[in-house]
């Protein structure tokens, strides 16, 4: 069975803050600030799944519903 990974995010115009939640392991790790850049949230993404040494785990993204997450998701979702 596959694994998830969740990711909660703050979205700012200027920074992201990020922690991830292992349902598996009942942890939550990884809490970040990082600058406002989509590129930035993908490599979160890659260290994650490379940590949980579960590449083929499924990340799930939740940030608050604002005008400044809507861009920020549709890069998400090309991911």
């Amino acid at each position: 069975m596959k694994s998830v990974i969740y990711v909660g995010m703050d979205v700012h115009s200027k920074t992201f803050s990020l922690c991830a939640y292992n349902p598996k392991t009942r942890t939550y790790s990884h809490q970040v600030e990082i600058a406002n850049d989509p590129k930035l949230v993908k490599k979160y993404a890659y260290k994650l799944l490379a940590e949980a040494d579960d590449l083929d785990a499924t990340l799930v993204f939740g940030y608050e519903a604002g005008c400044l997450g809507f861009t920020l998701a549709d890069d998400i979702k090309k991911m």
